[in-house]
């Protein structure tokens, strides 16, 4: 995340700017290496404040009085962690908006969902979800507008906005199914089997009421 020189000429806190920004898991995926390439044992080392007696190693020396070492050959490891403090940047862009072509559709037609006003830098992913709380992401849906599948229930859609590693969520579109035409009726409530005549045909026409 950071590669280069830095100079250290006083007590305090130093601030190095990363290269590139990075999810830290806050367990195991950063790694401090420091080179002190000036000075001598004596006359100018740096001194570091660390946190003692963890249960395991988490800090490796090596050290050469008059030159930069060779080669790792005392490498002494301690169980000292070498006091970070770490600056969190905000997700300080725009989400935009997510709006639906249509607010509700029959059961088994497709609507388009889309989102606008969002940074053109940030990356797009559609997610939906059947309880507007758990969010799945769709797989290819990565452009500003979504083609929904056909389904028979009401379904939400949002966007999930990634820029500089930071992510970003969009308000959340529902997509309802309109069931005014999908009910059914019955005819008859009879108990009687009909099996006299196998080779009879019944038709029977319903229109709409």
């Amino acid at each position: 995340m950071y590669d280069g020189s830095i100079t250290y000429n006083g007590s305090g806190w130093k601030e190095i700017v990363l290269n590139s920004l990075f999810d830290y898991n806050g367990i195991d995926n950063l790694e401090f290496l420091f080179e002190n390439r000036d000075g001598s044992y004596s006359t100018d080392y740096p001194k570091f404040l660390v946190q003692t007696a963890l249960s395991e190693n988490r800090v490796k020396r090596d050290f050469k009085d008059a030159s930069f070492p060779a080669s790792c050959n005392l490498c002494a490891a301690f169980n000292n962690l070498l006091n970070i403090k770490m600056k969190f940047l905000p997700c300080d862009y725009t989400a935009g908006t997510v709006v639906t072509a249509s607010d509700s559709v029959f059961p088994g037609n497709t609507t388009t969902v889309s989102i606008s006003g969002q940074d053109p830098a940030a990356t797009i992913q559609w997610q939906s979800s059947l309880d507007n709380i758990n969010f799945t992401s769709i797989s290819g849906a990565t452009s500003a507008q979504y083609l929904t599948l056909g389904s028979n229930q009401d379904k939400y859609y949002r966007v999930q906005l990634l820029k500089n590693g930071c992510a970003k969520l969009s308000n959340v579109a529902i997509v309802a199914i309109d069931v005014s035409i999908a009910n059914y009726c019955s005819i008859g409530t009879g108990t009687d089997l009909f099996d006299k005549y196998p080779s009879m045909v019944i038709t029977i026409t319903v229109g709409l009421v």
